[in-house]
């Protein structure tokens, strides 16, 4: 969607600029490119957006915490998903909030393998919804993880 058709739509630049970035940076995050997750963090970790909005609803949050576990800030990635808990739960936004659960417990049974119990939470929060949810690529990792 360009600039002009998010403009008509009631999107300002500013907001179709940091939607463009949290796509950069998604993607970024999904080829494992650390120079380019570094670079795309650094432009929205302190922006206060929490979503991008429409077209392409997903919490900004959430993305900086996959970004802070790539480049090896695994107490900051706790942070930003613990932030991500708390606006997707606040917004109702369940697709957002299962993924959240899920890349949370990975990230702890990964780095903070101590904390088996708030994984095994993350996971039997994220495991229904996914399910209800249909998604299923997601709910297998899930299912995986639990087990």
């Amino acid at each position: 969607m360009s600039f002009q058709s998010r403009r008509d739509a009631g999107v300002s630049d500013a907001n179709a600029r940091y939607y463009w970035i949290m796509e950069w940076l998604e993607a970024a995050i999904l080829a494992g490119h650390y120079p380019a997750v570094e670079l795309t963090y650094g432009w929205l970790e302190d922006t206060g957006y929490v979503t991008t909005g429409l077209p392409y609803p997903t919490s900004i949050q959430r993305h900086l915490g996959s970004a802070a576990v790539l480049l090896g800030n695994y107490d900051e990635a706790r942070k930003y998903y613990q932030k991500a808990l708390e606006v997707t739960t606040q917004m109702r936004f369940r697709p957002e909030l299962a993924l959240t659960h899920l890349q949370n417990a990975e990230l702890l049974i990964e780095h903070f393998p101590r904390e088996r119990t708030e994984m095994m939470a993350h996971l039997d929060a994220a495991i229904p919804e996914l399910r209800d949810m249909k998604m299923k690529p997601f709910l297998e990792k899930a299912l995986k993880l639990k087990g």
